[in-house]
């Protein structure tokens, strides 16, 4: 099969067609004013990965000009059909309408009035390849991973920066996150007081006194025992189990992190803790991004940002960010303790 492409910055629109379909030679039409050679190679590269289409080629049109990419699709097209291999029938090429530029997607439907191809789209919510015209669904859509995301920008994913919970884990982690969200105070003082007081970095045991900055420490303590991240000994003295436990006790807003992180993996296929980001790849920034929770929801990553303090404008703006950066569909979200006031 023979698959014509529209390609613009929403790479969701330009991938997800693509891997659903299979075709094995794909055209895609583009403005050269909004990709280089580089983009070309990464969305290539991406494409060819999957196994499925044996050839990529990228032919420019400019988007302001509905007689240059009328003219040049045409020339596509009759290229196919009258001077191609001669197998192509009727069904066997398709324009897909779901990304690209409006004149592009004009200029295609005008076409498909004159040439035997099947106009084609993504609903990706319903999750089928439906036939643009009638409706018709004709395959199921295979939505892009985060990595897609990432190597089509040149960039990749670093190992997590925290301990990946076992699912035998999430109910204590739950117990414990739930407590510290209704004590947030008590759980501040008890945490500097654990991490002030550690011996050293490779200490494996803390004492902890009944009352720490005028905060009980009693109930905290128990609930922590009681789901293992602490283990009582003698005279105040608390061991830390392991260093996973340790890790999680030491680190202040790694209880939030972890209870939205367990509560979207029972929502979604792909969900992401910690995510490290390398963009050296995609331009040259020797700056890593840890990104707290990604989620991706119908080929849409949504990145959140975890707060247990009062969140800062910067916050709001970096998460943004990072989220364009990945890709112009992503979406953000700010997640925190602190209460909000409307």
């Amino acid at each position: 099969m023979i698959q014509i492409d529209l390609l613009d910055e929403n790479y969701t629109g330009a991938l997800v067609p693509v891997f659903s379909m299979k075709p094995e030679k794909l055209y895609f039409f583009y403005d050269r004013r909004n990709f280089d050679e580089r983009h070309l190679r990464l969305i290539r590269d991406v494409i060819l990965s999957h196994g499925d289409v044996q050839e990529v080629t990228f032919l420019h049109a400019d988007k302001n000009s509905y007689p240059d990419i009328y003219a040049k699709m045409k020339e596509l097209l009759e290229q196919i059909f009258n001077a191609g291999t001669g197998k192509e029938r009727p069904g066997d090429v398709c324009i897909e309408l779901t990304g690209g530029e409006a004149l592009m997607a004009i200029s295609a439907a005008r076409l498909a009035e004159i040439y035997p191809v099947k106009l084609v789209c993504a609903d990706l919510k319903k999750g089928w390849m439906i036939h643009a015209l009638t409706g018709e669904r004709i395959k199921p859509v295979v939505h892009m991973t985060l990595d897609d995301f990432l190597s089509v920008n040149g960039a990749k994913r670093l190992e997590s920066s925290h301990r990946i919970p076992e699912p035998e884990e999430y109910d204590r982690i739950c117990r414990v996150a739930e407590f510290i969200f209704v004590h947030l105070e008590q759980w501040h003082a008890v945490h500097q007081h654990i991490t002030t007081h550690l011996e050293n970095k490779n200490s494996m045991r803390v004492q902890i006194p009944e009352k720490v900055s005028g905060h009980e420490t009693g109930r905290l303590v128990k609930i922590l025992c009681e789901n293992g991240y602490l283990q009582s000994e003698e005279d105040g003295w608390y061991g830390f189990p392991d260093e996973g436990a340790k890790a999680y006790v030491t680190v202040y807003g790694i209880w939030l992190e972890l209870y939205v992180y367990i509560k979207l993996s029972a929502l979604y296929d792909e969900v992401h803790l910690g995510l490290v980001i390398d963009w050296n790849r995609a331009d040259e920034d020797s700056v890593d991004n840890e990104i707290d929770i990604v989620v991706m929801k119908y080929s849409i990553p949504i990145l959140i940002s975890c707060k247990m303090t009062k969140p800062k404008p910067i916050d709001i703006y970096e998460i943004f960010g990072l989220a364009k950066r990945v890709d112009i569909s992503a979406k953000s979200m700010l997640a925190t303790t602190y209460a909000i006031d409307d």
